[in-house]
């Protein structure tokens, strides 16, 4: 699709060289592909034909932050918002590299900007939700992802995070919906998994917190949050077999057990066993 809309406009660019339109939607299309180095060099040429035009300018800035050119995307957006001061995205996507950059100030005050231009914003409301919580306003921060939900209701991050607050405020039922709705939506999204694993194991429920965990780390098995939060569920599981006598952490019967449950049932708990005891 997109390979043929480059073959389109290369074609329009034969028969008119300084075709503005042509350069700039051909630039879009290689950014489609990933071709960054590409679509930056159509907007800029876009440009010296008419510096002056926000969209290129806009597109352009996207374009430097996929490079991690952030200061050249921030001057990017800078000048797209001096141009045409009520494109909200523009502002949106100056307070993710400003967010990239560690100016958490600065970024929630381009995201105000963005949702004054546009209330409605689902993801500009969940990236201010991260910032307020950043700088403990939790409230503001959970009315944003309230919100959010409200206008995003199949947004897998919006409910992911709203369902973290929902945990946290020890609300684990509606939490636990919202993360299942999550995962149902985007079941190979790392983070929707692990912040379910992190709901599942709050409210005692190993065996399905061992089973959303081993899914995420299935998809990063480097990942060292998702392998301590492993072994925490590993560790409780043990010790309620311990607690109820189901098992001893030696692995044998206990005395007087008529339904022992074995505690070593993979490597995963092994090794904690054998943690333990050293």
């Amino acid at each position: 699709m997109w390979d043929q809309a480059i073959l389109e406009f290369n074609e329009a660019l034969r028969l008119d060289p300084t075709s503005i339109t042509a350069l700039v939607e051909k630039g879009n299309a290689l950014a489609e592909l990933k071709e960054w180095t590409q679509a930056l060099s159509n907007y800029d040429a876009a440009l010296a034909l008419a510096p002056n035009l926000a969209e290129a300018w806009f597109d352009k800035g996207l374009v430097l932050a996929h490079l991690n050119q952030l200061t050249s995307s921030l001057e990017a957006f800078d000048k797209t918002i001096e141009l045409d001061p009520t494109i909200d995205d523009a502002f949106y996507s100056k307070s993710v590299v400003l967010t990239g950059l560690g100016r958490t100030v600065e970024a929630l005050s381009a995201l105000n900007e963005a949702l004054r231009l546009n209330p409605r914003h689902p993801t500009a409301l969940l990236n201010r939700s991260v910032l307020l919580r950043k700088l403990g306003r939790e409230d503001a921060a959970f009315s944003d992802l309230q919100l959010a939900a409200s206008i995003a209701p199949k947004h897998p991050l919006i409910l992911g995070n709203l369902a973290n607050m929902l945990a946290e405020r020890g609300q684990f039922t509606d939490a636990l919906l919202l993360h299942k709705k999550a995962a149902a939506l985007a079941p190979n999204e790392v983070n929707v998994l692990f912040n379910m694993a992190k709901t599942l194991y709050l409210m005692g429920r190993s065996e399905e917190a061992y089973n959303a965990i081993m899914s995420a780390i299935s998809l990063e098995p480097s990942d060292a949050a998702f392998s301590e939060l492993r072994r925490l569920i590993i560790e409780n599981q043990l010790k309620n077999l311990v607690e109820t006598g189901f098992a001893l952490w030696s692995g044998k019967r206990p005395l007087g057990s008529k339904n022992p449950v074995k505690i070593s049932p993979g490597p995963p708990v092994s090794d904690y066993v054998i943690q333990d005891r050293g």
